[in-house]
């Protein structure tokens, strides 16, 4: 019975730091609205600069409703991600 309930409670307090860590991950933010695309792009390379490749780069900025849509290529003008930055809160996320 006791190994029962450890092993219950291992899995669940694993599963929950691995849910938060998850979710906590992949954002940045500024606490701040972004208003125009000049703002969007140069949030989303102070985001890129955290990363250690210097041959990426933000190639468009498209705008939607609600937020901005930051396209990042490499040397070769290969795509190689879009990043989501929400227009009220400022916050940046990968789009996989």
């Amino acid at each position: 019975m006791k190994k029962a309930f450890l092993l219950f409670t291992l899995i669940i307090s694993f599963t929950s730091v691995s849910v938060f860590a998850c979710g906590m991950q992949n954002q940045y933010k500024t606490d701040k609205a972004v208003l125009s695309e000049d703002e969007a792009k140069q949030l989303s390379l102070n985001y890129l600069s955290t990363i250690d490749d210097k041959t990426i780069k933000v190639e468009s900025v498209d705008t939607k409703p609600e937020y901005y849509v930051v396209v990042v290529t490499n040397e070769e003008k290969e795509r190689v991600a879009e990043i989501i930055i929400d227009k009220r809160t400022g916050t940046v996320r990968p789009n996989f």
